[in-house]
């Protein structure tokens, strides 16, 4: 029986006081806006498949993040989708906050460091079955941060 292929992502390099370190990747999100806020909905979408530049799709392809955080917890903090969120098409929610939450900035950690230079919050998965070229892949991974001032959170 044949298993299928697992890659985490690897950590990013950032400079912090001058010096280069490695961090789990994140996702920052900033709300300046006034009194008026309604809150606010973090969402990802992948449109397409990982493709080579022939156009070779890797068939059956997954990209999986889990264990999202937010470092710094208070009252204000957005709450997280906790379960593994599969990129797709549609786009899901990472992260919500509502009129008392969210208001400032905030990183949204993609898992934590394996301790190997890796996270484990970010998980690319090609089926054992899938033909692949001996090549490089890419796709597009869309971030939408959701604000509709007229019906609150998301629409």
């Amino acid at each position: 029986m044949s298993h299928a292929i697992e890659q985490k992502a690897r950590l990013d390099n950032v400079w912090v006081d001058g010096e280069e370190v490695s961090r789990v990747p994140f996702v920052a999100t900033e709300d300046r806006r006034g009194s008026e806020r309604l809150g606010w909905e973090l969402q990802v979408s992948q449109p397409n498949q990982l493709t080579d530049e022939s156009g070779h799709e890797l068939n059956g392809a997954t990209i999986t993040l889990t264990g999202l955080r937010y470092v710094n917890s208070t009252d204000a903090t957005p709450v997280v989708n906790q379960n593994a969120i599969v990129l797709g098409q549609a786009a899901q929610s990472l992260a919500t906050a509502d009129a008392t939450q969210g208001a400032g900035a905030w990183a949204l950690a993609l898992g934590k460091s394996n301790g190997e230079g890796h996270t484990d919050g970010v998980v690319l998965r090609i089926p054992a079955n899938t033909t692949a070229n001996n090549t490089e892949y890419s796709t597009e991974i869309v971030w939408e941060l959701v604000a509709d001032p007229t019906t609150g959170i998301g629409g």
